[in-house]
């Protein structure tokens, strides 16, 4: 006598199948995610090696591009060069003074709710201003971490606290401070990061700022070149 009617054992296999291939397309689905995001992962490993080496042999890659610059034309692309360096110069300032205070605003914003590690996680906060979208997720991530095992009261105050200063400094502190570094008025900023955001995504976000920075150091010296 069988211990369990054979009605059920072939409900039981059945169900176990059907959670079987459910895992498997559940494993097929992440490995798939897993994989479109690497050329983004690598994309974030590329930009800090090439701003290294630019800023490292800066001059003696101008000179090797200078040499193919027609005579006639190499005061201009000079002027041109140099302005952008300026630029790009007040660009890494003022993205590194946005760093800061969102590293100070969030280590004291962080301490008085009474988050663990609140001087970590804000300096962890300042980091990641260098990367849109994935820095502010690995924050919010990392404070449900340290915040949960305590209570979720702290971490919804952790998270309010993290999200209302990521609102302040992305409308009201980063638009000023850019605009004191590469004279970039505020909605110009916010419209730049917005456009950016909506032609190529994270990539856009990214390089929204110091391109525009670029194209308008450039124009600033054709302009003034024309008005001479």
């Amino acid at each position: 006598t069988r211990l369990f009617p054979s009605s059920w054992l072939d409900s039981l296999d059945t169900q176990l199948g059907e959670l079987g291939s459910q895992a498997g397309s559940l494993g097929v689905g992440a490995a798939t995610k897993i994989l479109a995001g690497v050329p983004q992962i690598l994309g974030l490993l590329i930009v800090p090696v090439l701003a290294f080496y630019f800023a490292k042999d800066g001059k003696e890659i101008w000179e090797w591009l200078s040499f193919w610059v027609p005579r006639r034309r190499k005061e201009l692309v000079q002027d041109l060069a140099d302005s952008v360096d300026r630029t790009m110069t007040g660009y890494i300032r003022g993205q590194s003074l946005v760093c800061l205070v969102q590293a100070v605003e969030c280590t004291i914003a962080f301490t008085l709710v009474g988050l663990p590690y609140a001087a970590l996680l804000g300096t962890l906060a300042g980091i990641a201003e260098t990367l849109p979208f994935v820095g502010s997720t690995v924050v919010m991530v990392l404070i449900a971490v340290v915040a949960l095992p305590v209570g979720g009261i702290l971490w919804l105050k952790g998270l309010a606290a993290y999200v209302i200063l990521n609102q302040i400094l992305n409308f009201l502190i980063i638009p000023r401070i850019m605009k004191s570094q590469i004279e970039i008025h505020p909605l110009a900023t916010l419209l730049a990061v917005g456009a950016g955001a909506e032609i190529a995504g994270f990539y856009g976000v990214l390089f929204a700022l110091p391109a525009t920075a670029a194209v308008m150091a450039v124009l600033r010296v054709l302009r003034e070149r024309r008005s001479a």
